[in-house]
């Protein structure tokens, strides 16, 4: 248990079978558990870790530990005594009591539930970042399973009777199971563009490349295209004009998305910082909470828009809904009707309005401002299907998406009625941005 000195595994425990884990409980009815629950949040857990820039041997220190704590389970709780969540955080304690350092702090201010399999990660990152004695440090510095166990079970976990052997196979046999199977947490970003083909070119200064964990970009009311990228929980900027020499931006961290847009002949980011959504202008950075009457706006991802009025729009996504806040309105944040399971969201200005295109289920839906109607995007009855999109319009008011499927790149543009065509020289992709430079499709990928 993370804190309280002993272990409550007597009352569960998990097996590992064929490199992967299981669970079985004695005695104990878990809300919602179950070996297909256990494999889809240790699935998740994993990504998230391995997203953060842990090695796989240390993810999978990590994840064996919360097996031996709670099969991975965020609802859990210890039958009868203190135990809270995937990490079996305590009453009294971490789960709640503890000044501005507990999960049910954690969850409140970033607006997701307690009980959410990613809140509870996002807040041991949290504690692993923001409190030096839980250990981050130590776990970086391990390099086999063994050591990365011990290291998250003595720092973090500080368990009394640890079962310290079971925590090594459980974490065992999620590395056979996953190991190798997350796209690296940070890759290199390419720019490429019709123009040329299609022919991607790193982008990088001094043969040092741009290396992100997730990217927006923006055309300068100048002509300066300019990237701003996010690593290790930092926001990165590089420009065109300056041969891509990437910088980091001032008054940012724990950033883990970002959307920019044009605005007064300079840019505007917005970005999500502990799940609450931030704005800075290029010139100070000075980054600003977004919200309205006290209240932040929050969300896993975001999207920003300038309007033809020049109003401000972000669209927002959380617990699977989508959320649109205004400049204009001081930031009131209200829920898109007609908008649920969303994954990604792309935002443009169009005839004075915007439209939205989301991903939900896998496939991108269309919807206009006013109505909010979501239409499938498809050609021929064949739905457009990715798990990234980003859209453009062209001046002759021709709608493009972009969407990463399998690795590769699609287009798909409203005057071809949606066909769906890949982009050549594109594989092994993660995410896509796409700009409109003066008639030409530029596309950052990585």
């Amino acid at each position: 248990m993370a804190g309280d000195g002993f272990s409550r595994r007597t009352f569960l425990h998990a097996t590992v079978a064929a490199g992967a884990v299981t669970a079985a409980t004695l005695g104990t009815v878990w809300v919602g558990s179950g070996p297909a629950l256990a494999a889809d949040n240790s699935r998740a857990a994993w990504d998230f870790f391995v997203a953060k820039g842990l090695t796989a041997e240390q993810a999978a220190g990590v994840l064996g530990n919360l097996a031996q704590e709670s099969n991975i389970n965020p609802q859990a709780q210890e039958p009868g005594g203190p135990g809270r969540g995937i990490a079996q955080w305590s009453t009294g304690g971490r789960w709640d009591t503890t000044p501005s350092a507990n999960a049910m702090w954690y969850a409140a201010s970033t607006g997701q539930s307690v009980w959410s399999l990613q809140a509870q990660l996002g807040f041991i990152w949290w504690e692993l970042t923001n409190i030096p004695a839980y250990g981050l440090a130590e776990l970086r510095s391990a390099t086999t399973i063994a050591d990365a166990t011990v290291a998250f079970q003595n720092r973090y976990e500080r368990c009394g009777t640890c079962h310290q052997a079971t925590r090594i196979s459980y974490a065992t046999g999620y590395y056979n199971q996953y190991a190798g199977t997350s796209p690296p947490a940070y890759t290199p970003v390419s720019e490429t563009a019709d123009s040329t083909g299609w022919r991607p070119m790193p982008v990088g200064y001094n043969g040092q490349p741009v290396l992100a964990g997730a990217v927006s970009a923006v055309l300068r009311a100048d002509g300066t295209k300019i990237i701003y990228t996010v690593r290790d929980g930092r926001l990165y900027e590089a420009a065109s004009n300056t041969g891509w020499q990437n910088l980091q931006v001032p008054n940012h961290d724990q950033v883990s998305a970002v959307s920019a847009i044009p605005y007064n002949g300079g840019v505007v980011v917005y970005t999500v910082r502990g799940g609450a959504v931030y704005e800075a202008a290029s010139g100070n950075w000075q980054a600003m909470l977004v919200g309205y009457n006290g209240q932040p706006v929050y969300g896993t991802a975001v999207s920003a828009v300038l309007r033809a009025d020049g109003t401000r729009i972000i669209y927002t996504v959380r617990d699977g809904r989508l959320y649109e806040a205004a400049s204009n309105t001081g930031w009131q944040n209200l829920q898109v009707p007609n908008h649920d399971q969303v994954s990604a969201v792309s935002a443009i200005p169009y005839n004075g309005g915007v439209v939205v295109y989301t991903v939900r289920g896998g496939a991108v839906y269309e919807a206009a401002s006013g109505n909010w109607q979501a239409m499938l995007v498809g050609y021929n009855g064949q739905p457009v299907y990715g798990t990234a999109v980003s859209a453009i319009t062209r001046t002759d008011n021709t709608r493009i998406i972009y969407t990463v499927r399998n690795g590769n790149v699609y287009e798909a543009a409203s005057n071809t009625g949606w066909q769906n065509l890949r982009v050549p020289n594109l594989t092994n992709i993660n995410t896509v941005t796409a700009l409109n430079a003066n008639g030409t499709k530029i596309l950052y990928t990585r």
